[in-house]
């Protein structure tokens, strides 16, 4: 650091050299925030600066161990250890040349860390506001040294904060080149952009494949995918999807649309042959299979919105024959991808804080989709509870009207559908109250319901009939207990709700089918038991449940109407949730037939996680009177052996044979389902080695062994090559 004279001196040097440069009223100050010396030399209007040197001006800034500024030709030189602040980015270099009048420079041995790319080569030209044109460069997420991979350009452009393309690339693992590109283009955003082959493979029914997609990005509002497949057996597939957002805060709109068509050579499993083999003669080969899925969400205003779902598909098994593909593309869940019958669908929402009014319209639009209800429109108007005055009285209210049309499967003409309107109308009132420590609620309401025609086509029909409900519920309290550190209370909720409601006067098998509300006779009671154990640890904030035990089941009075004569008594079901302490967490369900005397179906899970490793044990067995019984063992587990090696381990297990319910039960060692997944940290990278075999029940068992490589920080999507 400099003395105080040094100082000083520097500090009456930098209000002259101000003045000079303010004198014309033109030029904007080079503001010399820190340096150990400085000296000015007159005759060339020069200012050397070393040691620590820190300038500024205007939205640039640079450090260095020496800097010039020449004051004529209105620039700056640096030296040694120079770091030059600019458009958000710190560059890192040897030396500097900062033209003030354009704004350019040069800055030699360069490095620089674009998130998450770290960036080097051997010069760097500042071109233009913006942008930045590196020589000879090379880029990497690994952070060491030596990295463990890197990419190699000839040149670079740099737009900081937004994207960088680099030219005449190569990708090296270690010093070992791997492939080239022409021209290789990545997003500096939180988005994923450009040009992603993966996975590369071969599958045992169809063939080699390569699936690839194009990261394409406009605005925040507005980025997507384009894809296109080659799969050797099937054909070549091509497909977009776009998210989008538009409009003003509180009125936008947002959604996606997904669209996929392949024109398919297809396949059929040959059992003589024991192999698959295309299905069509040479001559007329291909078949067109595709798919489109629409989703939108429009608000209008604070309480009304819209939302708009398509899901178009050629056939029904389109999603269970590209199965992987979709998963792979990480676009859709498994759950959407399960779903076997698609349909369209609108609905207006005008959600107020008393009342709740929708329009609804559903439409068939998949033809191989069996009879649908189609709904043209279904308006609804639900009034939420609310005081009667300043009474202790309870009202709530609906209604709704309805256009049903049914069509057979497969046919669209409007003549052949079956068509009626439906309207209805509910109304309760409620008085809830106490009596000590018994809480209780009567309600009396009613239902009526009038359609167009019924099954013999007459006009007008009405029917309706009153309701009555009686809930009771209470909680009894035990004293706190206190075992070691722990704060313990227990809880029992017993509930009790009577449900009566007359037969209506006019049969229901009067009414079509498909009228979806209509009046029922109504004759039982629920009844519902709760143990809850809560826990509160010393230096916990609040109390969280140890243990819940619930058992619940209903009593109905009317025997005959049920058809349950001599009993009278539906399914026990029991629900267990059983959380000792963070680690472990057991959940069981059981349903009881008392009927029959035996249980329909069960299922547990078990889990217990530690900070190296975790382990979850489930099972389901299911068993329908004059069914399939059926008992699926589920076991997963995931160990990280050591902080560079992982595995994870799952497998669902049949024990379970195809016989009926009433013979002898049999194990059959069936696995349905097996996997394997080793994973290696690779410092930027990580390895994994997957392993998979499911049961099919057409074809051969299929396994799936493919080796993944994913980049820690970026892509964000992994290499995979799976093989099978």
């Amino acid at each position: 650091m400099v003395g105080s004279k040094q100082l000083i001196f520097s500090l009456i040097l930098g209000l002259f050299l101000s003045e000079i440069c303010l004198a014309g009223g033109e030029k904007v100050p080079v503001d010399i925030k820190h340096a150990d010396q400085l000296k000015y030399e007159r005759e060339g209007e020069v200012l050397i600066a070393q040691g620590n040197v820190d300038i500024e001006y205007k939205d640039m800034r640079m450090k260095a161990d020496w800097a010039k500024w020449d004051m004529t030709e209105e620039k700056v030189f640096a030296e040694g250890n120079v770091i030059l602040y600019e458009g958000g980015e710190e560059f890192h270099g040897e030396s500097l040349i900062y033209d003030l009048k354009t704004g350019k420079g040069i800055l030699t041995k360069p490095y620089s860390f674009l998130d998450p790319w770290f960036c080097e080569g051997e010069t760097m030209i500042k071109v233009a506001e913006g942008e930045y044109h590196l020589k000879r460069g090379s880029f990497t997420t690994c952070d060491l040294a030596e990295p463990h991979y890197r990419f190699t350009a000839n040149r670079m452009k740099i737009y900081p904060k937004k994207r960088f393309w680099a030219y005449h690339t190569t990708f090296l693992v270690k010093n070992v080149p791997l492939f080239y590109l022409p021209i290789y283009r990545r997003s500096l955003k939180s988005v994923p952009y450009g040009f992603i082959m993966w996975p590369i493979g071969h599958d045992s029914k169809k063939g080699w494949f390569v699936l690839t997609h194009y990261n394409w990005y406009v605005h925040p509002k507005l980025r997507g995918r384009v894809y296109l497949d080659y799969i050797e057996e099937l054909g070549y597939g091509k497909g977009l999807d776009t998210h989008y957002t538009f409009g003003p805060a509180g009125r936008e709109g947002t959604g996606f649309f997904y669209g996929y068509f392949i024109d398919e050579n297809p396949l059929i499993w040959n059992e003589t042959r024991d192999r698959w083999e295309h299905r069509h003669p040479p001559d007329d080969p291909h078949i067109d299979r595709w798919k489109l899925h629409v989703r939108h969400k429009q608000r209008f205003s604070k309480d009304t919105t819209a939302l708009l779902r398509i899901d178009k598909f050629s056939d029904a098994d389109f999603n269970t024959d590209y199965e992987d593909e979709e998963l792979w593309r990480r676009f859709l869940t498994r759950e959407e991808l399960e779903d076997q019958s698609p349909e369209g669908s609108l609905s207006i929402t005008k959600a107020k804080p008393d009342y709740t009014l929708q329009t609804y319209f559903r439409k068939r639009i998949n033809d191989y989709v069996g009879i649908v209800t189609e709904k043209v429109p279904e308006i609804s108007f639900d009034l939420n509870r609310q005081r009667l005055g300043r009474s202790p009285y309870y009202w709530d209210c609906d209604s709704g009207f309805v256009y049903f049309h049914q069509a057979p499967q497969g046919d669209d003409t409007p003549g052949d559908k079956e068509e009626a309107a439906q309207a209805d109308g509910h109304l309760e009132i409620s008085r809830p109250g106490r009596i000590g420590w018994l809480r209780y609620e009567p309600t009396i309401g009613g239902k009526l319901f009038w359609y167009n025609k019924d099954s013999y086509t007459d006009r007008n029909r009405w029917m309706g009939n009153y309701e009555l409900r009686f809930g009771t519920n209470t909680t009894l309290y035990s004293p706190i207990f206190q075992p070691r550190k722990i704060q313990m209370r227990h809880l029992i909720q017993p509930r009790l709700t009577y449900y009566y409601s007359p037969e209506p006067a006019k049969s229901r098998e009067d009414l079509l089918s498909f009228c979806s509300k209509f009046s029922t006779e109504t004759d039982y009671i629920d009844l519902e038991l709760i143990n809850r154990l809560m826990g509160k640890e010393d230096d916990a904030a609040s109390a969280r449940d140890l243990a819940t035990f619930t058992l619940s089941s209903k009593f109905y009075r009317n025997r005959e109407f049920i058809g349950m004569e001599p009993h009278a008594w539906g399914d026990l079901v029991g629900n267990l949730e059983f959380r000792p302490i963070e680690k472990i967490s057991f959940d069981g369900e059981a349903v009881y037939d008392v009927n029959t005397g035996h249980f329909n179906k069960f299922s547990t899970g078990f889990g217990w996680t530690e900070e190296d490793w975790n382990i979850n044990l489930g099972t389901n067995y299911y068993d329908p009177e004059g069914g399939r019984r059926n008992l699926d063992i589920e076991i997963a587990t995931a160990w990280q052996i050591n902080p560079k090696w992982k595995i994870d381990l799952y497998d669902r297990y049949d024990c379970s044979k195809n016989y009926d319910s009433t013979t002898t039960w049999k194990i059959n060692d069936h696995h349905e389902e097996w996997r394997i997944a080793i994973t290696r940290d690779l410092h930027c990278w990580e390895g994994t080695l997957f392993l998979q075999r499911e049961w099919k029940r057409v074809g051969k068992d299929e396994v799936t062994m493919f080796l993944a490589f994913r980049l820690k920080a970026a892509p964000k999507q992994p290499l995979e090559i799976p093989l099978r």
